[in-house]
């Protein structure tokens, strides 16, 4: 019975010695271009599997498991297959003997090979920082997990980035009397030889009513008060009694400078959007 129970213990030692001695060797199987990329209701996850540099016996396969760490959550990811010659034909043979999603890679010894991952995990809401971890697993006969290596292959914060606008005002000179012109233009015919204004004499009507307007643009704004006009020009005084002919001009009298231009100064007194 002792020498039963002997032979027991040396071939589990055995076991575990081999267990340690097909440790996976660190950069065996390499990952480039690992990519993060983030939508409001997914996360998408891209990398290439570089096998080049791995060498499997045609019995020993090696399984990567991809996850998310999602803030202080936990997402498993479809796996990858990597098994030597007997391990893949098994595989074919039995569906069952790997995990539903998982894509299988044979391993061809001395080849360049890569293999293109792509997956997508749904969220609920845009995440926050998210890592993406590939653990790997070194298999021998009948599954047997022998070596496991975990390792950070990407992070990306996919925090919104909330827009804080640093508004710069720039003050103004101050202006102790605020000033603004305000134009009009009219064009009055004369009897030869006369410089006396005639309301009735041909288009006088309606150019002594563009004064008018001008003037009238000017006294109906709130915000704006006639305090002078031009005292470079002479003026010259009428009185319209027009009526219809002259709408808004019967009655009132106005000065005119000889060169047909009035120019209003105007003292604002209120509104910003009058300047």
């Amino acid at each position: 019975m002792r020498t039963y129970i002997y032979y027991i213990g040396i071939a589990l030692l055995a076991c575990v010695a081999e267990g340690w001695a097909r440790e996976v060797p660190e950069g065996r199987v390499a990952i480039d271009g690992a990519e993060l990329r983030a939508t409001d209701d997914s996360i998408h996850v891209r990398m290439r599997i570089d096998l080049s540099d791995l060498e499997l016996s045609a019995n020993r396969s090696v399984m990567l498991w991809p996850w998310l760490r999602i803030e202080a959550d936990s997402t498993r990811l479809p796996g990858v297959a990597v098994m030597g010659r007997r391990q893949y034909i098994y595989a074919q043979r039995n569906a069952e003997a790997v995990p539903a999603g998982t894509q299988v890679t044979r391993r061809v010894n001395g080849t360049p090979q890569r293999v293109d991952y792509v997956a997508a995990v749904p969220v609920a809401k845009r995440p926050g920082r998210v890592r993406l971890y590939v653990d790997e697993d070194s298999c021998g006969c009948e599954r047997r997990v022998l070596a496991s290596a975990e390792r950070l292959v990407a992070e990306r914060d996919f925090t919104p980035v909330v827009f804080t606008p640093r508004l710069a005002y720039i003050q103004p000179e101050a202006e102790t009397r605020k000033a603004r012109d305000e134009r009009g233009m009219a064009f009055l015919d004369f009897p030869v030889n006369t410089s006396t204004i005639r309301a009735d004499y041909r288009g006088n009507a309606a150019e002594l009513a563009k004064i008018a307007r001008t003037i009238d643009r000017v006294r109906a704004d709130k915000d704006m008060t006639i305090t002078a006009t031009d005292e470079n020009e002479t003026p010259r005084t009428w009185t319209t009694t027009l009526g219809t002919d002259a709408p808004g001009t019967a009655g009132r009298d106005f000065k005119l400078y000889a060169n047909n231009f009035y120019t209003f100064t105007l003292n604002l007194t209120g509104r910003g959007s009058s300047e």
